[in-house]
């Protein structure tokens, strides 16, 4: 069973005049969807835990081609570095969503949860505004997504209408990318890799020691830090290196079932220590929801969070 607190499927409550319930849009004569008067209205969403404080960017409602393909010079979303698994090329469009501005730092998961966690004090990397790492996508949307949708519901700081996930894949490819402000760039923000991610794939003859705090490079269009490099992220979705094959092209969700034993979840984004081929938007991994240590990136075990209208559950 997939681990959810909220499924995001974009069936949206209602939340404005002439909304209906078992439809995204606000009526038929007016086809945006409900959220995107919300982003118009609030593009940035502001948050507080405890001592912390966070950001949630607006995504407005849009289409893009999802992927990459290593074949065709002249194609869409061509890439010498994409690998078969980000393929065949495909058209999304997706509902308008909120995303993290950074990573989910030690400082929110302290102040909700109130501990840290035993790897952080083991590597020597712990403070406020170094990202959560060694996080399982069990402890994410088990322990931390709950708490957060609570705290912040009881708080009275999030409309009960609204709730924390993790990003399904193309939502946060469709982010990495820079939404529509894009300008198509091989990595979040700019072909410049060294611009936009702190990383180093020679890591044990390197200056850099393992992660980095938040925000150390330069933001992509929409203004998000760290999509690639510093720790991956977890994805909502099973993984599956065949799925763009007939992923649907509104709202994807990836897989109903996975198709491993045990199953597989989507990580992006890439660590501090991965190969510059994986930090890309486009680069793909799965993992099991416990495996934070695998040999795709020591730090494993990151997270950003998503902020949608709740759906049918």
């Amino acid at each position: 069973m997939r681990l959810k607190y909220f499924i995001p499927a974009f069936s949206l409550l209602v939340a404005f005049a002439g909304c209906k319930q078992d439809e995204c849009y606000c009526s038929d004569d007016d086809p945006t969807p409900a959220i995107d008067f919300t982003i118009e209205e609030e593009p940035v969403k502001e948050f507080k835990v405890g001592d912390t404080y966070f950001k949630m960017v607006g995504v407005p409602s849009g289409s893009f081609f999802m992927g990459a393909q290593s074949s065709d010079p002249d194609g869409d979303n061509y890439s010498k570095s994409a690998d078969q698994d980000a393929g065949p090329v495909h058209k999304v469009y997706l509902t308008g969503y909120y995303i993290g501005e950074t990573e989910v730092t030690q400082g929110l998961w302290t102040d909700l949860l109130g501990m840290y966690k035993t790897g952080w004090v083991n590597y020597s990397k712990v403070g406020k505004y170094y990202p959560v790492f060694l996080i399982s996508y069990t402890e994410a949307v088990e322990d931390f997504l709950p708490a957060l949708n609570k705290y912040l519901h009881d708080d009275g700081q999030l409309p009960e209408n609204m709730g924390f996930v993790l990003p399904t894949e193309a939502q946060w490819e469709y982010a990495a990318r820079g939404g529509t402000k894009s300008k198509g760039t091989e990595y979040p923000g700019s072909n410049d890799l060294s611009e936009v991610a702190y990383y180093d794939s020679d890591y044990y003859n390197s200056s850099y020691v393992y992660i980095n705090y938040v925000k150390t490079r330069k933001p992509n269009e929409l203004g998000l830090y760290d999509m690639a490099g510093n720790v991956a992220e977890w994805c909502s979705d099973y993984y599956s290196s065949t799925y763009y094959k007939n992923s649907p092209t509104d709202n994807p969700t990836g897989p109903k079932t996975s198709p491993h034993s045990p199953a597989l979840y989507v990580n992006r984004g890439g660590g501090y220590d991965s190969y510059k081929k994986n930090l890309t938007v486009f680069a793909r991994r799965g993992l099991e929801a416990d495996n934070v240590t695998s040999s795709y990136s020591r730090y494993n075990g990151g997270l950003r969070l998503c902020l949608v209208m709740k759906g049918d559950e």
